[in-house]
């Protein structure tokens, strides 16, 4: 290639090159210098100041029809030398043009897809933050940074920090929370991974403020409903209570009386039941936070209490007290009802000659008590199920009596405290169920 380039005067050696280039690989091409100014983009006068130079070093000669390839002999090797390397030069140049034409066109479809994107997101009735695994903005709406409160720069703002997001747990699962800014907001966070990228999430908030409203004025209408529905079943209760009270009723006619205060009591007190159950679900801190409750005048209390029904129901009452007396805070009233519930449920289920045992005691960090009997039990697939409204075992082929409030009462009322309430089996048959709540600062375990 060498001899062929001292022959070549140095300008325009491109032009040369692409024009040899031609001629060797199509020895029996014949143009003229018009033609060729055509076919290679070039002017009159830059291709005839080519073509001769061309003829002049032995590459081209120029006849009648115009020039054709016709090589001195020595040459020929040389030109296939400087025919290669020029071609390998133009597909290096044609792939480079090829790249970076690919690479425009990738670079306007990407402007699209996201002025696309962008389009979308400002339809979306939720506001919407795009974040990277560092937790920066990727991408946002306007709804999004107006309900943060945010100008035209969230890029620069902790997202995650303002909402009280985790970065690691919203990369890694879905998260759902409230947040109260300025305003109430439902903040819903997942994961996404674009194929070639980092992991990064997305994240929605939505103004929950009349939502809150409605559910407000719902739970409003609903404890006004069961209030006036008390009330009206409360007068004609109170006036057979007190027809049945009557001292000049016949004794004759007192078992059948008797039997209808029992009814006109149990029917009052599910009419409490339910009233309760509203407010606990409407506002947990209806319990009232006392301190000072023994453990032990809790227990004898409900031993108390239930003495009378375990003669009746034929069932033996067996209360183990603690050796050193518990003392905790928590609404001692609320919690006598817990412990009520439960002997009742206990009573109900356990048969004649069976035990019901009542007992508790303390740990550094919660107070406990639990009722065991020597029932028919409860099934696993039903133990969380009975502590929701309205569900009853079955006793036998019976439905038992009662609304199915009695452990849906007593679940609210100890998370209200705190605590935990747990159902599993007695020794050997029956059910246990043990209620735990935790020990408030300054109370402890005492003699």
């Amino acid at each position: 290639m060498q001899p062929l380039l001292e022959r070549l005067h140095p300008a325009q050696i491109e032009a040369k090159g692409r024009i040899a280039t031609a001629f060797f690989e199509n020895p029996f091409l014949e143009i003229e210098a018009a033609q060729a100014a055509l076919r290679f983009g070039l002017s009159d006068e830059d291709v005839e100041s080519v073509l001769t130079d061309l003829c002049e070093a032995g590459v081209l000669e120029a006849s009648q029809g115009g020039f054709r390839f016709s090589p001195e002999e020595g040459v020929y090797r040389a030109i296939e030398a400087f025919a290669v390397a020029h071609r390998e030069a133009d597909v290096a140049v044609r792939q480079q043009v090829m790249e970076l034409e690919t690479l425009e066109r990738l670079r306007e479809k990407l402007s699209v897809t996201q002025q696309e994107v962008g389009a979308v997101l400002e339809m979306v009735p939720v506001g919407v933050f795009m974040l990277d695994r560092f937790g920066q903005v990727l991408k946002s709406n306007l709804l999004g940074r107006r309900l943060l409160g945010l100008g035209g720069e969230s890029h620069r703002v902790d997202i995650c920090g303002l909402l009280g997001l985790e970065l690691t747990h919203i990369l890694a699962s879905e998260v759902q929370a409230e947040v109260d800014l300025d305003r109430p907001l439902a903040v819903v966070s997942r994961p996404f991974r674009v194929t070639g990228s980092d992991a990064g999430a997305v994240i929605t908030v939505q103004d929950i403020r009349n939502r809150r409203e409605m559910e407000a004025q719902a739970e409003r209408i609903r404890e006004e409903f069961f209030s006036m529905i008390r009330h009206e079943l409360r007068k004609p209760l109170m006036t057979i209570e007190r027809y049945l009270a009557d001292p000049q009723v016949e004794v004759g006619e007192r078992e059948s009386l008797n039997i209808a205060r029992k009814a006109a009591s149990y029917l009052g007190a599910m009419m409490d039941d339910m009233l309760l159950l509203t407010r606990l679900e409407r506002d947990p801190m209806a319990i009232e936070d006392g301190r000072g409750i023994s453990l032990r005048f809790l227990l004898a209390g409900q031993d108390l209490a239930f003495r009378e029904k375990a003669a009746e129901a034929g069932v033996q009452l067996q209360t183990v007290l603690p050796e050193v007396d518990v003392v905790f805070g928590g609404d001692e009233r609320r919690l006598a009802q817990v412990l009520g519930n439960l002997l009742d449920n206990a009573f109900k289920f356990t048969p004649e000659g069976g035990t019901v045992t009542l007992e508790g005691g303390g740990a550094p960090k919660w107070a406990w008590f639990a009722v065991i009997d020597t029932g028919s039990g409860i099934p696993p697939a039903e133990r969380k199920r009975v502590l929701g409204k309205f569900y009853q075992v079955q006793k036998g082929n019976d439905r038992t009596a009662g609304l199915g409030l009695g452990l849906a009462i007593c679940q609210h009322v100890i998370l209200a405290h705190g605590g935990e309430i747990e159902i599993g089996e007695g020794e050997g048959c029956g059910t246990r169920v043990v209620v735990r709540i935790p020990m408030e600062s300054g109370s402890g375990q005492g003699v």
